[in-house]
């Protein structure tokens, strides 16, 4: 485009071609004509500067009660309509921060009355729950709930640790280098279909509580004991409800139990809509499947005899189990694909596994 003075000069060349008449002699030719439209053309003034656009000529200016945009007019009214609505922004932005103040006020007037109460809690605690007796003078015994390899993949002959079993001791002292046996151990069937379990001996290599090393360790708490053990055999939580304690001295495994259950009125953590008769826990019936919780150990289990008169049964393990008489279990029933708690029972007595010699 022309600038204003190139678009002026061409102005005053097309009313001078207008008013020629023939045979005059003019100051600009045809030639100057048509060098000015073609500088038209190019977009660019007489003496070769830009050119000024137009539209921005235009929208540049502002006229009173109105701010221009590209293609769209902005008035004041719109302009005082923006302002109000950032007045309420501000407005809602104080709101909240003094609900904030209110809320952090609250939450620490709680803070000081729990602290202020923490010291009578943990007396009340310490006068109405009374400190377990623990027996350091039998022989150890320990139900174990977890059980690791703790060597990485790849390791060499010489750096292969031994299993390393995890649990809690139920009594006595278990000792550094102290020589141990956990029943029931490696469970085998013979080619009869007999069940056969054949206990692990070991020593103990270390003795941990968290990341404190121990000498001893005593009841209460989480203690994990490292051994000499196969670590294969404690690969995968495989010892799980199992029990650990000194050579010879730990109680029978059983393959099938006699109990006297107890069982509850209604089921445990299912929703009873009117009268709804599923909810009740019915009577135990022979060639019923149960799950049984004894110690750290989970076992299925199946009703061989039951006496409702004397609240006994006979239960038929599906794996063998080392507990002792007097101990006190749960029983378990299916319920639309989940099992549920539908009672206790306590050892009486039943058939126990032959425990071959120790060979130490």
């Amino acid at each position: 485009m022309l600038s204003k003075q190139g678009t002026t000069q061409l102005n005053q060349n097309v009313e001078r071609e207008r008013e020629r008449k023939e045979g005059h002699v003019y100051a600009n030719t045809y030639d100057e004509t048509e060098r000015l439209i073609a500088a038209e053309e190019n977009g660019s003034g007489e003496d070769g500067s830009a050119s000024v656009d137009p539209f921005m000529a235009v929208m540049n200016k502002e006229y009173s009660g109105h701010r221009r945009l590209f293609g769209r007019g902005v008035t004041n009214k719109s302009v005082e309509m923006l302002k109000n609505i950032k007045d309420d922004h501000e407005w809602k932005k104080l709101e909240l921060a003094e609900e904030h103040k209110r809320n952090k006020a609250e939450l620490e007037y709680m803070r000081k009355e729990i602290e202020d109460q923490r010291d009578e809690l943990v007396e009340d605690a310490v006068e109405k729950i009374p400190v377990p007796e623990r027996n350091f003078t039998s022989p150890p015994q320990m139900i174990l709930i977890r059980s690791f390899d703790v060597n990485k993949p790849g390791c060499e002959e010489p750096d292969l640790k031994g299993g390393v079993a995890g649990g809690s001791i139920l009594k006595g002292v278990l000792r550094l280098n102290q020589t141990i046996e956990i029943r029931p151990g490696i469970v085998f069937k013979e080619k009869n279909g007999d069940i056969k379990c054949r206990p692990i001996y070991m020593k103990i290599v270390s003795l941990c509580a968290e990341k404190n090393e121990l000498q001893f360790a005593v009841p209460g708490g989480l203690i994990g004991v490292g051994t000499t053990m196969d670590p294969t055999l404690t690969k995968s939580d495989r010892l799980v409800g199992h029990v650990l304690g000194e050579v010879e001295s730990l109680p029978d495994v059983y393959i099938d139990l006699k109990v006297n259950f107890f069982l509850l009125e209604r089921l445990l953590g299912v929703n009873i809509t009117g009268e709804d008769q599923q909810a009740r826990v019915s009577q135990l019936t022979k060639q019923e499947v149960l799950m049984l919780n004894i110690g750290s150990m989970t076992a299925g289990a199946r009703v061989l005899a039951v006496n409702k008169r004397t609240a006994t049964a006979t239960l038929q393990l599906v794996n063998p189990v080392c507990t002792s008489i007097g101990e006190k279990i749960a029983l378990s029933r299916r319920h639309d694909k989940h099992w549920r708690l539908i009672g206790w029972a306590e050892i009486q007595g039943g058939q126990t596994i032959e425990i071959p010699p120790s060979s130490i």
